[in-house]
């Protein structure tokens, strides 16, 4: 908790720090208070600027890891929800953003479709948007309004909550490299769905 806080603008602020012999980050998310099935959802945030950590938007739901106990769930990610990255950056890897579906939990069974978006002089801007749009039948992801990938992969007709979190750990290099403390921002996250048609009256 020690590292999230709004700033004078209204940012949501994520701190990344050294505390003694540990690193601290944070994460902030809607589970227990707000869940979504379908729609679309925008993030407009900055980047990792040092390695050791990266930041991400995505969504989960509390059912996805259930096939790790109940083999017998595996690719029903309509009911049990897929893990939803809609972004993960790190600063090691310069222009590139990582999207990616995980399901069927995280053990022996986990399934994922990745896909690394290459997006020319991405550090050369403060500010991004990062969005998709989530439908019975897939994703489709864009960054800065511009369509970077769709996945029919593990369609989820679930109610999932949104995160929104740094991380700390070896994929993104060595922390002790990097130049603490940093900080990654969060300017808004906003969610379109449409209304439901009503039935017809007779």
């Amino acid at each position: 908790p020690d590292c999230l806080r709004v700033d004078g603008e209204g940012h949501l602020v994520i701190d990344i720090k050294q505390v003694g012999d540990k690193y601290h980050a944070g994460m902030l998310a809607t589970a227990g208070l707000r869940e979504w099935t379908h729609g679309y959802f925008e993030c407009r945030m900055t980047l990792a600027q040092q390695p050791g950590y990266w930041n991400a938007f995505w969504f989960m739901a509390d059912t996805v890891g259930l096939p790790q106990r109940q083999p017998e769930l595996a690719d029903q990610t309509r009911r049990i929800g897929t893990e939803i990255d809609v972004v993960e950056y790190l600063q090691t890897q310069g222009d590139v953003l990582h999207l990616n579906l995980h399901w069927n939990g995280y053990g022996d069974l986990h399934r994922s479709s990745p896909f690394d978006a290459f997006v020319p002089g991405l550090r050369q801007q403060e500010w991004h948007v990062f969005g998709v749009e989530w439908t019975t039948d897939g994703y489709a992801f864009y960054v800065d309004g511009r369509h970077a990938w769709t996945a029919r992969d593990a369609p989820s007709d679930t109610p999932e909550h949104i995160i929104l979190s740094v991380e700390i750990g070896k994929w993104a290099g060595d922390i002790k490299q990097a130049k603490l403390p940093q900080t990654v921002k969060v300017d808004w996250v906003r969610v379109w769905q449409k209304k439901p048609v009503a039935a017809p009256t007779s």
